[in-house]
């Protein structure tokens, strides 16, 4: 679910970054105020030394490299890792059970489905 959840992010947010680069080649930046998108992608390109990436590069992380299996696998596998995933259930009723959440201003929660942050 979470992979799904993700692929579906990235598609959406791939998409909005894709659409944006291309209005702005439309235009001249000059004429317009930057928006959110245009800082972002700003500070990448400009401080591609500091993240040692720029906005093109494609980072891959594989499950060949073991550090990024959570409770890793194998003979050094996790003992508690059936146990924490038992517990994980309890200790998410016990935090909506402790603390009073509520949406800003007491707006109502928008429950309707759909594809991306929307």
């Amino acid at each position: 679910a979470m992979k799904q959840a993700a692929k579906e992010l990235d598609m959406v947010l791939g998409k909005w970054v894709d659409e944006h680069v291309e209005k702005r080649k439309e235009y001249d930046s000059d004429d317009k105020e930057a928006d959110f998108i245009d800082v972002m992608l700003s500070t990448l390109s400009k401080d591609a030394e500091v993240f040692g990436f720029t906005r093109e590069t494609i980072i891959k992380a594989t499950t060949l490299n073991f550090e990024y299996i959570p409770f890793s696998s194998g003979r050094r596998m996790c003992p508690a890792s059936s146990f924490a995933l038992q517990v994980i259930h309890l200790t998410l009723a016990r935090l909506l059970q402790g603390f009073d959440l509520s949406t800003p201003m007491g707006m109502p929660v928008d429950m309707t489905e759909g594809l991306g942050i929307a």
